[in-house]
This record gives C-alpha cells, structure tokens and sequence, in this order.
C-alpha cells in the first residue's frame, strides 16, 4: 500500500496559504522549520534491524568519533535519559549505544570549532562515507556537492550558530534510488534498473542545540517504491517542476541530465 502521506507531501513540495501544493524552487535550500517530532525517535523494525546488522558488520564505517569527543556525547547519553531512555553498553561509543536505541542515524557537531563532525553514527548514509567527514568542519563536509556551500554554506553555518535551546528544526530532502537498502554509501552510477523500479529516497533532518557548544543531528530515512506516484497527480506535476528548477549544480548532483530525462519521460506517462 503506497505512503499517502508521504506523497501528498512530497519532500519537494510545500503548501501555500490556498491550499495548493507549490513545487520547492531548487534542492539547495535551508527548509529548517520547527518541529514537534523528537529527534530521539523510536525505531521501527526495520531501523533497528539494519542499525545492528551494520553495527556489527561494519562498524568502523558507521560509527567515527573524534579524540575530544567525550563531552558531546555525555551531553547526548544524558539527554537520551531525560527522554526516558535506557542504554546498554554493546559499543565501545556512548553514540553508537543511543543511536542503536533510536530510529534516526546521529551526529553530534561543535559550534565553537568551525562545525566540526566530532562523533556520528550513520547507519543509512546517502551516497557518503563517515570516514571521509568524520573531524572535518561543516564547510569540506559539503565539498563533495557542487556548489551547496557556496549557494547556502553561510546561511547554514549561521542558522546552526543561532539555533535555540528545546527547540529542534527539520528539513526534508529527497534523492532516487536503485534499491530500498537503508546502507548506501556508494551511488549506483549507470547501473540503475528501469525508471518505474527506482525508490525514492528521503531525510528526515533534525537539528537539536544539545548545549551552548554542541549541536546534535539526526537523520531519519524514507524509502518508498517510486511508482506509487502514479496515483498521486500533485506529486507528479510537482516533481517535473522541481526538475526543471534545478541548477547545472545541482542537476549534476542529482546524477545528471540523462537520469531527469529519463525520470521526466516516465513521468509524463505514468
């Protein structure tokens, strides 16, 4: 049965005072805005499920922490517990315990050294690994997508800065996928099935000023069979706008001009 809410409110799409869905101009945009969802959800069956199986095939590659680490992480233990969480001691890392605990995927930042990636727990990545990111600041963090912190790195970094205390801010994003699998660090390049078996793929970002220092980040993923937009005609019209939005950046990002042609062809049809 297809997601009816995820598809009446697609990730590229935003409601207007009338009613009427408008397409989201672009892919690189902030889109924080406050929420009321947790950023220390429960997990689902499946979450949980690939949160140990990679926890313990690769952990190495899905849990990074930095030597100066510590308090950030006590500070995400002790927050976890006002929530009404328990740990264990499976992990070596405070983080790896929480976030094994919770739905989302974790990073925990430090705004008084250049946003900089101290400790993360990334179950599910898009297209990134962890080891490339983990100690770097923010600003080579983003390096890989063609102009994103360019286009918004500055407005980023000074939202994060200005972030209050008990309040998280979210934003969603969206990408296309071969496959459901949550683990995907690697993108398929030109070994993509037919249009009508990709998975759309969507984050659910949110941000949590844990202390005056440290920020906490947590990313909870969406998968949906991409064919289900077929009954769904807003989403549909919608996506072939935000298409056409996209910058030469950005398009590149998204996997080039081939890959949206042939996305905008299906979709004409569908």
């Amino acid at each position: 049965m297809a997601n009816d809410f995820f598809w009446r409110h697609p990730p590229w799409q935003k409601n207007s005072n009338t009613n009427e869905p408008q397409v989201v101009q672009g892919r690189h945009r902030l889109g924080m805005r406050p929420v009321s969802t947790p950023p220390l959800a429960p997990a689902s069956v499946a979450e949980r499920r690939n949160k140990l199986q990679q926890l313990q095939d690769h952990y190495g590659q899905v849990c990074a922490t930095t030597q100066h680490s510590s308090a950030a992480q006590q500070l995400l233990t002790d927050f976890w517990r006002t929530q009404g969480g328990t740990l264990s001691d499976s992990y070596p890392d405070p983080i790896a315990n929480v976030a094994a605990s919770v739905g989302p995927d974790l990073a925990l930042m430090d705004l008084d050294d250049n946003l900089r990636l101290v400790a993360a727990c990334i179950c599910a990545p898009s297209y990134w690994s962890l080891t490339e990111k983990i100690g770097h600041p923010l600003a080579v963090i983003h390096s890989p997508v063609p102009n994103l912190e360019q286009d918004i790195g500055a407005l980023i970094a000074r939202f994060m800065q200005q972030l209050p205390a008990d309040q998280g801010f979210g934003r969603r994003n969206w990408f296309l996928h071969a496959d459901a699998e949550l683990f995907h660090p690697f993108e398929e390049g030109d070994d993509m099935p037919a249009v009508q078996d990709w998975v759309m793929r969507s984050e659910f970002q949110i941000m949590y000023r844990l202390s005056p220092r440290y920020l906490l980040f947590s990313i909870r993923i969406v998968v949906e069979p991409l064919a289900d937009i077929a009954v769904y005609p807003a989403a549909r019209t919608t996506l072939q706008k935000a298409l056409q939005t996209m910058s030469p950046a950005e398009l590149e990002h998204f996997g080039g001009e081939e890959k949206r042609d042939a996305l905008q062809r299906w979709l004409s049809t569908c």
